[in-house]
């Protein structure tokens, strides 16, 4: 009769995560994952297999549960989505929680340049962040246009001799002021 599992996979996939964020793949040995786990080299091979494919499981943990992006995923307001992404990232270089920086992007300096499958993992992982945000960034545009349709941009212009550009509008009849950089009397923005 085959014994039963003595710890909690989930627990040790995340004290796996913590040890391979903290040090690095390479640097992080078999004998450092048994102490941070609490359990045997036997239990580890038999249920993660070995260290590379527990390092992807790791890997994969961090990425849907203790990312950067973990709050970003809120439907219900984009905006609040990504103010919540930015917060999280400066309160935990703030508070010291994030010191080791981001597994991914550490993932992706170490192991990516000479590794091909991770280079894929890892650029997988950067194309579905970008596209979340650019998912985001859409909706809030379509919010903003669908509550303000009358808000349109006034056409940029570059004012002579002023290399600065102005907000212009000949239409409306306003003319903007530039600073004069010869001297320090003000100018008429001609944009004729």
């Amino acid at each position: 009769m085959p014994r039963s599992k003595q710890f909690e996979p989930e627990q040790a996939l995340s004290s796996a995560m913590s040890a391979f964020w903290r040090h690095g793949y390479d640097a992080t040995s078999m004998e450092d994952l048994m102490d941070c786990m609490g359990i045997g080299r036997a239990s580890i091979y038999n249920a993660f297999g070995n260290k590379r494919a527990l390092f992807l499981s790791a890997l994969e943990y961090y990425v849907c549960n203790g990312g950067a992006l973990q709050g970003v995923r809120m439907p219900d307001s984009p905006r609040l989505a990504i103010m919540t992404a930015f917060r999280t990232i400066v309160e935990r270089a703030v508070t010291g929680e994030s010191c080791d920086g981001c597994m991914v992007v550490n993932t992706a300096l170490e192991l990516a340049p000479h590794d091909d499958e991770i280079a894929q993992i890892v650029n997988g992982i950067f194309v579905q962040q970008e596209a979340l945000f650019r998912t985001y960034l859409e909706q809030a545009m379509a919010v903003v246009k669908s509550r303000r349709p009358w808000i349109r941009r006034a056409p940029r212009r570059r004012c002579w001799p002023c290399p600065s550009p102005c907000w212009c509008s000949p239409a409306a009849g306003r003319m903007s002021r530039c600073c004069d950089r010869s001297s320090t009397r003000s100018r008429r923005c001609w944009t004729s």
